[in-house]
């Protein structure tokens, strides 16, 4: 009775088995609760009416609580067991579907993040070809302010020169203007890209 006892007991502590043990396991269990069961009954039987003295009722009842218990731990056991693999379960696919979502949203992130850091580049690039482009305007308007003063100094002494110089004023005007609106153009159309 001890060794069938520390049998069930095992069953009640491992809550993780496979189903395969646990089904096995139960039905052995089953079997012998209905083997002890039957050996009730045959005690019964043997003990005649005449013979049957406080004692023996007892220890009949005894048997008899005993092996209800055993049934009832045995079912308790079973719908933990249920219980806790189907909680399991939940949890495994909550644990699925949450770790999906997170990859996804990992996945976007990274996305995002490598667009940014192309887009930011693609600005530092636009930013240093506009500051050399400055850079290089600043330096041609010195030196044609030099080169106006020479030719103003000339058509000071020339006055032929000097309707030359004029007009070659007025087109150096159109043309830093073109030049201006043409770069500003550039300028916006470049951002504009970058953000989209």
């Amino acid at each position: 009775m001890h060794k069938h006892r520390s049998k069930y007991l095992r069953l009640s502590e491992s809550a993780m088995l496979n189903d395969d043990v646990v089904l096995t396991e139960s039905t052995e269990i089953r079997r012998l609760i209905d083997e002890l069961g039957e050996i009730n009954d045959e005690l019964g039987e043997v003990i005649s009416p005449i013979n049957f003295d406080e004692v023996q009722t007892h220890t009949r009842q005894i048997h008899r609580e005993r092996l209800m218990h055993y049934k009832s731990e045995l079912k308790g056991i079973l719908d933990h067991y249920h219980f806790d693999k189907e909680k399991e379960e939940l949890f495994s696919r909550q644990y699925e579907t949450q770790k999906n979502s997170l990859n996804r949203r990992l996945e976007l992130n990274l996305k995002e993040n490598e667009h940014l850091l192309s887009s930011e580049r693609l600005i530092d690039d636009q930013i240093n070809i506009a500051v050399e482009t400055r850079e290089n305007l600043i330096s041609q308007r010195l030196t044609m302010k030099r080169l106006q003063v020479r030719l103003h100094d000339i058509a000071n002494r020339f006055p032929v020169v000097n309707s030359l110089v004029n007009r070659i004023n007025i087109h150096k005007r159109r043309d830093s203007i073109i030049i201006g609106i043409v770069i500003f153009i550039c300028t916006l159309l470049l951002l504009s890209y970058a953000f989209h």
